[in-house]
């Protein structure tokens, strides 16, 4: 079955839900996130990105299999 096309999410200009990790990293006031927390089950990779900005507080990104699936 093929993936779900992805979704418009309220991150910011750019930012998709489904899109691929890589692609966050490259995308204009995201890239490298403050800290990564990594968790694995079965088979599914977890990952959550935590973005500290003075300006804007913590942000997160959370990544499972390496797509995006939510902003918090």
């Amino acid at each position: 079955m093929p993936d779900a096309a992805p979704r418009s999410a309220d991150g910011g200009p750019g930012l998709t839900l489904g899109m691929l990790d890589t692609h966050v990293l490259n995308l204009r006031g995201w890239g490298r996130p403050t800290k990564i927390k990594r968790t694995q089950f079965h088979r599914e990779w977890r990952e959550e990105w935590t973005y500290q900005s003075p300006q804007e507080g913590g942000r997160q990104l959370e990544f499972v299999n390496g797509k995006l699936a939510g902003i918090m």
